[in-house]
């Protein structure tokens, strides 16, 4: 499940679905209503990772997040809301998208890479990355 960025910072670009986190709750439990209300799919969440990810465009700050990377599984794959006005979901077309491509987010690779390595346990990531 992947959505394209309608707002900046960096509009247009396609990264993961996320959310900002509720101080009261645990990040699962806030995970999965920010994906029933975008979606209308239901998921399983568990902690994946963290860190921190820094994007220059034209060697100017574009983009700075402090992230905790979640992972779900999801019981169906049908979108109920598929657009909102942040941004549009959809469903990559293959088992292995190509993170590389320019309308990815530029942390993607790295952190698709890095769920797929820590199956257990948490990584933590400290990237910078420059756009043109």
């Amino acid at each position: 499940l992947l959505r394209k960025r309608l707002v900046h910072p960096m509009y247009g670009k396609i990264g993961f679905l996320h959310g900002e986190p509720i101080a009261a709750e645990p990040l699962e439990t806030t995970a999965a209503q920010i994906l029933k209300r975008r979606t209308g799919l239901t998921g399983e969440f568990h902690v994946a990772g963290s860190g921190l990810a820094r994007i220059f465009l034209d060697n100017k700050l574009e983009s700075f997040t402090s992230f905790t990377l979640l992972t779900a599984t999801i019981a169906d794959n049908g979108l109920e809301n598929s657009t909102d006005e942040t941004g549009e979901n959809f469903w990559t077309e293959s088992d292995s998208p190509d993170f590389t491509q320019p309308d990815m987010l530029p942390s993607m690779a790295d952190l698709a890479d890095l769920s797929a390595k820590h199956t257990t346990g948490h990584f933590f990531s400290d990237k910078t990355y420059f756009l043109e």
